[in-house]
């Protein structure tokens, strides 16, 4: 990945979720967790950047520091590595999309593949945070470790059953999942994958980056519920006019 670039998408990506949203907030649990999201997000940032310029591991200390925290380690990385991939996907298949969208009558609001790479990363961080914005959001822990799973064999699993997806379906409306944009652009993928061998060897290694990342996921959610963190176990909460409350 071009150095220019990857500054400037680690520059991105450290100052999500948007200050737009920054505007809406009201109570302090709001601010918190506002805090939280940008710091997630800043560690995400300095390991692209350490990825693509060969400097050592900024959060290499994680590993020592309790299996929960050696676990955050992984995921950081393991997301870095498919943000890196869903952009190498992107870049091959722009033309594609952009065709697509001007034969169906539309125009094309990216300029070029990385606003494109750019706006489906603001989409994602974005809705990860705007749920404590809603006048009302229950975070229930066991139906979002479900969703991870489902979302597994959806995407980079290959299959998924009718009476799972309908609980996908119920799960992501519940969650906040924003995916509409990511979604198209797989359709176009997939589909111009079938001529050409480039984007289908690249949508192989997004599925393997993409399902290293979500098993991740799924991982932290089983041994916490299993009670194998000396931190405890992942709570599920409501929020309710900006108010976190235990559930």
């Amino acid at each position: 990945m071009d150095r220019k670039l990857v500054k400037k998408f680690s520059s991105f990506l450290k100052k999500l979720p948007d200050e737009k949203l920054r505007e809406l907030i009201q109570t302090q649990d709001q601010l918190k967790k506002w805090h939280i999201a940008r710091r997630t997000n800043e560690y995400l940032s300095v390991c692209f950047h350490a990825r693509f310029t060969g400097k050592n591991d900024p959060i290499a200390h994680w590993k020592s520091q309790g299996k929960l925290q050696r676990m955050k380690w992984q995921l950081i990385w393991h997301t870095v590595d498919a943000y890196a991939s869903l952009w190498g996907l992107i870049q091959l298949a722009f033309d594609d999309i952009e065709t697509l969208l001007i034969t169906q009558g539309f125009i094309c609001p990216y300029s070029n593949a990385f606003d494109l790479f750019l706006e489906i990363t603001a989409i994602k961080e974005n809705a990860t945070y705007s749920n404590c914005l809603k006048q009302h959001y229950q975070r229930v822990v066991t139906q979002e470790e479900q969703f991870y799973k489902l979302s597994r064999n959806k995407y980079w699993g290959g299959d998924i059953k009718p009476q799972d997806q309908e609980k996908w379906d119920r799960f992501s409306k519940n969650i906040g999942n924003k995916i509409e944009l990511l979604n198209f652009v797989w359709a176009v993928c997939l589909f111009n994958a079938q001529s050409n061998s480039l984007i289908d060897a690249k949508i192989r290694e997004f599925k393997t980056k993409a399902g290293l990342m979500f098993d991740c996921v799924t991982s932290i959610y089983g041994d916490s519920r299993k009670g194998r963190f000396i931190e405890g176990k992942l709570r599920s909460t409501t929020w309710i006019n900006g108010i976190e409350h235990s559930s």
